[in-house]
């Protein structure tokens, strides 16, 4: 409660001035005296003057007449307009001063109101010092106990005196808000008024400044660069000094480049390190593929930086940097070797192996393919390293004209791992391949390169970079002979099997392959054969096995064709093969000529005419070049227990012919006929219970190549056989000609002609066999 005194003479004049007092205090008058005092001073009190007075006449008892700037929120900023008042109207001089005074824990006294700049400075370190620490909000609504006014009277000599003070009041007011260590608010500012604020004994002097600031500095213990190793950090914190810190500083480490921006936790430098004192922590970090390439940085912060920047402070970074460390080796394999037919379609597989630690750099591939002429060199046949492209577009590594070209089929960018599997990038797979329509002989080649070929730790760009070549792999165009049988049946009493080929030949699939020009007869299966000439003139479009085997005899069902797997033959028949030689005595009596032992026999020197034995090898030939079997002539070599070999061609003659008994004829009976490679024409019946082989100067097992038996063989006349080697290697030739034969067995009519002949000179004919077959149109 408060009491007041007045005078008899003075009480009007005291009632007006209280009356005023209480009006123009406003929201500032309190309604609970706080006791004792704040700052040296009671309520109500002056700070500078000690004296009581209620109110002030102006600016709402604002301390500051416009309160605390807006916006400001730095200790620089508040000292510095602080510091602009302080030398302003008697009220912010006083207001300024009494703030400035208040926040250094001074109290109450008839001090001087204008601070020197020393002071300010002094004052700004303090706040800054605090700000650093966390300790100073720049705007905070908050409640407290104690208020303060500005006071404005007329002293005894008549001048105007502005002093400030406190008093009990407890209205939320946006503030500038200050702590101390423990966190407890010690003083605030209102920003409406710039009235200092707080609670009864709470009031702290803002405490005197550590100056003080930290370096920061990362290096490395230990420094590996290959994936799976394990890289250290040293992080090292230091007091510059010159004071002992004030409080705690927190520091971690810092990620950056290949690390991104990741940080670690905290560490924590104590309040009171004395200059000069350092801390420190390592950190450490497993390197992985995902590394190679980059540099793995960290730095070491800092915060607060300094006693009076709350700021972080950030070391230079300690890089390691991780490097490609790998060799590729590249490798292409096939799933065919050796000889191939052309337009055979195949697969190349590339492969990959890398030897090194690392993942590889993006690397960039190629396949191709190299066709070399027949009898050319496949250009680095051995593969290795060079500067050049596989195959253009500036280089070449395997081309060498006019005798090997190349192309590219097959190229890409692929990132491969430790082992040489693909991580990112093009798919490499096995690749899908036609050699194609090629002259036999020529050889079709595919390789596999990569660039760059490897880094090498230390680096070395000049052959780092080089493309690596794999050895090409090679095939060799070859064929499949054929063989066409005109004017007559093919009877097997086993299996017949021949080859096919298909050829895109103007757009269209064509099947080229083997052929009868009449029906098929086999014991057991028929196998590639065509039958009712299914595959001449330039092939058979969209074949099926159906499709050419028309006139191919099989015991089956009528769904044969309908059903995948099933083949083509099986026909059995009691039809007994035709006793020929039975047709030809041997009988010295019979006027049969004996030829001794191992004869060479020339038919067409001598005049020879009618049956001919002889023991041992017989050699036959027709005679020589422009030499052939005369009109009327007629010779059967009737030895069926010895082996006959055709050594030359035997030709009829081509002169016209008047009558059926003008018609020359050849029968070789033996027990094997073999055909040397020189020779291509034999018009000659070819009976035998053995073998014929159409090209004896080689085994019948022996390999062959496109070079060995390579003329084609033309026999006109009825053959008969255990066995039929068809040995030689002519025809099969590109585009139309892929069907062209290596050999051709033509039975003509002048055989049928000529053993009616000999038939009905004998006086009677017998039918030994019959067949019904279907005609043919």
């Amino acid at each position: 409660m408060i009491t007041i005194k007045i005078s008899k003479n003075t009480r009007k004049l005291v009632f007006g001035l209280l009356a005023v007092s209480i009006f123009t205090l406003g929201s500032y008058a309190g309604v609970m005296a706080y006791s004792g005092t704040v700052f040296g001073r009671k309520e109500g009190y002056g700070y500078f003057k000690n004296q009581k007075v209620s109110g002030s006449s102006s600016s709402k008892g604002y301390v500051i007449k416009s309160g605390i700037k807006s916006g400001i929120n730095s200790a620089k900023e508040l000292v510095d307009y602080l510091d602009g008042k302080n030398g302003g109207s008697g009220q912010d001089e006083a207001g300024s001063a009494f703030i400035y005074y208040t926040m250094m824990g001074k109290n109450g006294s008839d001090r001087d109101k204008n601070i020197s700049g020393s002071e300010w400075d002094d004052l700004e370190a303090r706040i800054n010092s605090m700000d650093a620490a966390g300790r100073v909000n720049w705007k905070q609504n908050i409640k407290l106990s104690i208020n303060s006014y500005h006071q404005e009277y007329k002293n005894s000599k008549g001048k105007t005196v502005h002093d400030d003070a406190f008093y009990s009041h407890s209205s939320s007011e946006s503030s500038i808000v200050f702590k101390n260590k423990s966190g407890k608010v010690i003083y605030a500012l209102a920003f409406r008024c710039a009235n200092p604020m707080g609670d009864k004994g709470a009031f702290e002097a803002f405490p005197e400044s550590n100056q003080w600031d930290v370096s920061t500095k990362s290096e490395l213990v230990s420094a590996p660069y290959t994936p799976g190793q394990t890289i250290t950090w040293k992080h090292t914190i230091d007091n510059k000094g010159p004071d002992s810190t004030d409080q705690d500083v927190d520091y971690r480490y810092e990620n950056s480049s290949g690390l991104g921006s990741g940080s670690g936790s905290n560490h924590t430098f104590s309040s009171g390190s004395n200059k000069g004192k350092t801390s420190d922590f390592n950190s450490t970090y497993t390197i992985t593929q995902n590394d190679v390439g980059n540099n793995l940085c960290r730095a070491t912060s800092a915060s607060p930086k300094s006693w009076d920047n709350s700021g972080r402070t950030t070391s230079s970074s300690a890089c390691v940097a991780i490097p490609y460390n790998y060799s590729l080796t590249p490798s292409l394999t096939a799933n065919v070797s050796g000889a191939i037919e052309a337009n055979t379609s195949f697969n190349v597989t590339p492969a990959v192996i890398s030897t090194g630690p690392t993942k590889s750099k993006n690397t960039q591939w190629q396949i191709t393919q190299i066709v070399v002429v027949p009898g050319g060199t496949v250009p680095n046949s051995a593969g290795g390293n060079s500067d050049s492209y596989p195959c253009g577009p500036a280089t070449f590594y395997f081309r060498s004209l006019p005798n090997a070209a190349c192309s590219t089929i097959g190229s890409g960018t692929t990132v491969f791992n430790e082992a040489g599997t693909r991580l990112s990038g093009s798919i490499i797979a096995a690749q899908a391949v036609v050699a194609g329509d090629y002259e036999v002989g020529t050889k079709i080649c595919y390789a596999f390169s990569v660039q760059p070929r490897a880094s090498s730790v230390p680096a070395n760009p000049g052959l780092d970079n080089q493309w690596r070549h794999s050895a090409p792999v090679c095939v060799v165009i070859g064929k499949k002979p054929k063989v066409q049988i005109w004017g007559g049946d093919l009877v097997s009493g086993g299996l017949v099997r021949t080859s096919t080929s298909v050829k895109n030949i103007g757009g269209v699939n064509r099947t080229f392959g083997s052929w009868d020009e009449y029906g098929i007869f086999a014991v057991n299966s028929i196998n590639g054969m065509g039958s009712g000439s299914a595959f001449a003139d330039a092939g058979l479009a969209n074949a099926t096995v159906c499709n050419y085997s028309m006139l191919s005899f099989t015991n089956a069902g009528s769904t044969t064709c309908g059903t995948p797997g099933n083949i083509i033959g099986g026909f059995v028949t009691s039809r007994a093969t035709l006793d020929v030689a039975s047709s030809f005595s041997v009988n010295p009596l019979d006027l049969v000529h004996n030829l001794g032992n191992n004869p060479i026999i020339n038919l067409s020197v001598g005049g020879m005419q009618g049956s001919y034995s002889a023991t041992g090898g017989v050699s036959v030939a027709g005679g020589g070049a422009g030499k052939v079997i005369a009109k009327g002539q007629w010779v059967v070599i009737n030895v069926p227990n010895s082996d006959v070999t055709i050594t030359g061609n035997i030709n009829y003659t081509s002169e016209a012919l008047a009558t059926i008994n003008d018609i020359p004829q050849v029968v070789i009976v033996a027990r094997n006929i073999n055909i040397v490679d020189t020779v291509t024409n034999v018009d000659a019946w070819l009976i035998t219970t053995g073998d014929v082989n159409t090209c004896s100067s080689f085994g019948a097992v022996v390999p062959l190549t496109s070079n060995m038996c390579n003329q084609q063989l033309t026999v006109n006349g009825p053959v008969i056989a255990n066995k039929l080697y068809l040995r030689r290697t002519a025809g099969s030739g590109t585009g139309g000609a892929s069907g062209d034969p290596a050999e051709l067995f033509n039975m003509r009519p002048d055989a049928y002609m000529w053993a009616y002949a000999r038939a009905t000179s004998s006086g009677h004919a017998q039918t030994v066999h019959t067949i019904e077959l279907p005609p043919r149109y």
